[in-house]
Formats: C-alpha cells, sequence, structure tokens
C-alpha cells in the first residue's frame, strides 16, 4: 500500500511535499516533464511566460580575484591581522 504524502500549499494541491527549486533542472519544458514523470510533487522556476525567452547570455555573476591586501578579501584571511577586531565586529579566529 502506498503511502499518501498529498499536501496543500497556499491552496495549491501537490502530489507530494517534494519540489525542485529554480535551477537548470527546471529551465525548460522537457526538464520539468521530466520532473514530474520521475514523481517530484512540483517545481519553481524563474519565470513563466507565453514565449519562449531567446538571447538570454548564461550568468552574470562576477568573481573578484583578491590578493592578501585587496579589500575585497574577507579580514580573516589577511595576513598580519590580529585573532579579534575591535568594536561591535565580534570576529573571533
Amino acid at each position: 500500500m502506498a503511502t499518501n504524502l498529498s499536501v496543500s500549499f497556499t491552496g495549491l494541491r501537490l502530489e507530494n511535499p517534494f519540489l525542485l527549486a529554480s535551477a537548470p533542472p527546471t529551465e525548460s519544458e522537457n526538464n520539468i516533464m521530466r520532473a514530474f514523470d520521475a514523481g517530484w510533487g512540483g517545481v519553481v522556476t524563474k519565470t513563466i511566460g507565453l514565449h519562449p525567452v531567446v538571447d538570454v547570455a548564461g550568468p552574470k555573476t562576477t568573481f573578484l580575484s583578491a590578493t592578501p591586501d585587496s579589500p575585497n578579501l574577507s579580514i580573516r584571511k589577511r595576513p598580519g591581522m590580529p585573532a579579534t577586531s575591535g568594536g561591535d565586529a565580534g570576529i573571533v579566529e
């Protein structure tokens, strides 16, 4: 006998509470349908529209290179910094 895992979330009935997050597995209709076929209860998408999205470049994340004296480097990783920092920062090594 199969266990009933169905749930109601914000008025939507789901067969189970397991959802895929907004990520590559949910970026196309084909992947979404495969997720449902595999038993996922639902998916979260970034955008749903009537027309396919075209001419979209990849991720727009920029990664910064940091040198030991760079302001982009965590204070914990800067050479010569004391084990604790003054003020309310409360940083402890």
